[in-house]
């Protein structure tokens, strides 16, 4: 699907059990949800515009959902919307992509998991209309905000709407297995609480910022 433009929908575009490529869509003004993933959606999306609807993303457990150089902007209740649980699997990469002004949240990840403790969504090299980590961070709610949820990885970020990745690395959430922190890699850039996790060892070289 390439060249589509949905307006004033209850849902702009659904997918279950279906494998989909979409180019240039946009999605304004839905009742409910821009795009809407179930079970068994497998979706590629490239220069995607979600605005104006009431989520710009709802995502259910198992659903694979790639989304690059899109815009999730000005949505009246949540950007993503990621929903579900137990032994589904789902998967989620969103990269240099716009995510900023969703009215409530720009990230909410509800998918439960008690299998899979530490397991993330790819959330780099996006702009969220800020270089602030920490506003960044109070617009997302992920396992930092409850231990059994996915994390959302968002660091590195831009530097500006469709700029350059911001030097450093940004780093939250748990540290589930043994990690190092190099003096080259740095500065690293704390969104939130870091927990060493149980078992894990944190080690950080001499000159690390």
């Amino acid at each position: 699907i390439s060249h589509w433009k949905v307006e004033y929908a209850h849902k702009g575009l659904f997918f279950e059990d279906v494998s989909m490529t979409l180019s240039h869509v946009q999605a304004f003004h839905s009742s409910y949800a821009g795009f809407d993933l179930a079970q068994g959606a497998q979706v590629q999306m490239s220069h995607i515009t979600a605005q104006e609807n009431r989520f710009g993303f709802q995502v259910q457990a198992g659903a694979s959902l790639t989304v690059t150089d899109s815009k999730i902007t000005n949505n009246t209740e949540t950007g993503f919307y990621f929903y579900g649980g137990g032994d589904e699997n789902i998967s989620v990469v969103v990269r240099r992509s716009s995510i900023y002004g969703n009215q409530n949240l720009d990230v909410y990840q509800g998918f439960y998991t008690a299998q899979n403790p530490g397991s993330v969504f790819d959330f780099r090299e996006n702009w969220w209309g800020t270089t602030d980590a920490w506003l960044i961070e109070s617009k997302i709610v992920d396992h930092q905000d409850d231990p059994r949820r996915y994390g959302i990885y968002y660091g590195p970020f831009l530097t500006s709407e469709w700029g350059e990745v911001l030097p450093g690395n940004v780093v939250q959430g748990v540290i589930w297995q043994d990690t190092v922190w190099h003096k080259a890699d740095g500065p690293f850039i704390a969104a939130g609480s870091v927990v060493v996790a149980h078992g894990a060892t944190l080690t950080i070289e001499a000159g690390t910022e």
